[in-house]
C-alpha cells in the first residue's frame, strides 16, 4: 500500500535537509484535487438554497465523496493513459470540463 501525500510537492525533513518527493514510493495527490471538497461543498450550499431545498448532512457527505471518488479515477485514468503526473492530469481534466461546458453554453455576460 502506497502512503498518499495531499499536497502539491510536497517536502519532508531528512538529514537536516529538505527534499522534494516526486513518486518514490508515494502517490502524491495534486492541490487542485485535495482542496476541491469545499468548494464542491460550496456549490451544494448555493444550490440547496436556489431549489430552498436542503439536504441532511449525511446526504451532503455522501454526494461530497461520490464527487471526489469519481473526480479522483478521472485524474487517475488520464494519468496512466497519457503520462502526465496527476496535477497535470487534474489541469487537463479542468481546462477540458469548462472547454465543453462554453462550448455548450456559449460565453455568459
Amino acid at each position: 500500500m502506497n502512503p498518499s501525500v495531499s499536497a502539491n510537492f510536497p517536502e519532508f525533513r531528512f538529514d537536516g535537509k529538505y527534499h522534494l518527493q516526486r513518486g518514490k514510493g508515494l502517490t502524491i495527490l495534486p492541490d487542485i484535487l485535495c482542496n476541491a471538497g469545499g468548494v464542491i461543498v460550496s456549490y451544494f450550499e448555493c444550490v440547496q438554497g436556489l431549489q430552498r431545498y436542503f439536504w441532511t448532512e449525511a446526504e451532503v457527505y455522501e454526494k461530497l465523496y461520490t464527487s471526489l471518488e469519481r473526480c479522483y479515477e478521472l485524474v487517475e485514468q488520464r494519468s496512466n493513459d497519457s503520462g502526465l503526473t496527476y496535477r497535470n492530469a487534474a489541469l487537463a481534466n479542468g481546462i477540458e470540463r469548462v472547454y465543453h461546458a462554453r462550448n455548450l453554453r456559449g460565453l455568459f455576460p
